[in-house]
Parts: C-alpha cells; structure tokens; sequence
C-alpha cells in the first residue's frame, strides 16, 4: 500500500472516530458536541452534517419538552390548588346539609306541636260553641 492511500485510510479512521465520540457524547448528555466537517463534501461529511442536524433537532426538542413540563407543572399546581379548594367546599357543603337535615327535623317537630296544638284548640273551640248552644237551649227551656 502506498502512503498516501494509508494517509487516506488514517484521516478516515480520525474522522470516523470523532464522528463516533461526538455520538458518544450524544449519549452522555451533550447535544452541544458537533462533528466536524471538510471541505471534502463526501459522504463522511454528509453523515457529520446529518449527525449534527440531529442533535440540534434533539437538543430543540429537549428544550421544548421542558418549556412544556414547566407549563404542566403549573398547570397542575392550578389544579391541585383548585382540587383542595374543591374539597374544602364539598366538606363545607356536607356540613350545610347535615345542618340543614337537623334544622328540618326541628321544624317537623316545631310543625307537628304546632298542628296538635291547633287541633286541641280547635277542638275546644268546637266544643265551646257547642256548650253556649247547650246554655242557651238551656236557658230559652228555663224561661219557658
């Protein structure tokens, strides 16, 4: 082989190998790392360019994701808020309405007095009449 064909094998392996690491990198966390290209334009620099244009779309993306997240945990600190203000007033709300069941019991029991009073006043009313009827047929039959 000549040196110049291995000089040509050695430049592809460095290019290769810094392709590789900056996927490496990748891996790791940092979508910062670029690979570098040449001016060669061949297919080394088509998979560098496509390399690269990958982990800016990655790293474009992770930034979204989190912009998004933020906005969910907002989101679901609203909704939690509102969750604990919602149970609140369902408890509120029970309590009302165990109130209001007592307080209705209390008028039954206020109304069902009321209704046996009227009735023995009514009663007594009815039989009064029928007494100063009695009285005066009495009397009518004593001055007779």
């Amino acid at each position: 082989m000549s040196a110049n064909n291995e000089q040509v094998i050695e430049n592809i392996q460095e290019r290769i190998s810094e392709i590789l690491h900056v996927l490496q990198e990748a891996a790791a966390g940092n979508m910062g790392a670029m690979a570098k290209t040449t001016d060669k334009n061949d297919s080394l620099d088509a998979l560098a360019i496509g390399v690269n244009m990958l982990l800016e779309e990655i790293e474009a993306r992770e930034e979204l994701i989190v912009k998004e997240s933020k906005k969910v945990q907002i989101i679901n600190e609203k909704l939690n808020t509102k969750n604990q203000a919602l149970a609140a007033n369902q408890e509120e709300l029970h309590a009302s309405n165990e109130e209001l069941i007592c307080t209705k019991k209390e008028l039954e029991d206020r109304l069902s007095e009321l209704e046996r009073f009227n009735k023995l006043f009514t009663d007594r009313e009815i039989r009064m009449r029928e007494l100063k009827a009695r009285i005066r047929e009495l009397e009518e039959k004593s001055k007779k």
